[in-house]
């Protein structure tokens, strides 16, 4: 079995992920607890994920109901 850290999570990956789920960048800053700036800056592909966001946002990917448990705002 894959894990789920096995590879990077891409701009575009989150980009399609936070599209589909209509998250704005606001309210996926405030779930994570990041700025909004780094949000933009992994959309855009500026700035690279740390590996605990990068895990997080996989696992949301993967599993997206855990957005409800893990508590979206």
């Amino acid at each position: 079995m894959a894990r789920l850290d096995d590879d990077n999570i891409t701009s575009n990956e989150l980009t399609s992920f936070l599209d589909k789920h209509g998250f704005g960048d606001r309210e996926f800053a405030n779930l994570l607890g990041v700025t909004i700036q780094a949000v933009r800056l992994w959309k855009s592909g500026q700035r690279e994920f740390n590996t605990t966001n990068s895990r997080l946002i996989k696992m949301f990917i993967k599993y997206p109901k855990l957005i409800t448990e893990f508590g979206r705002v």
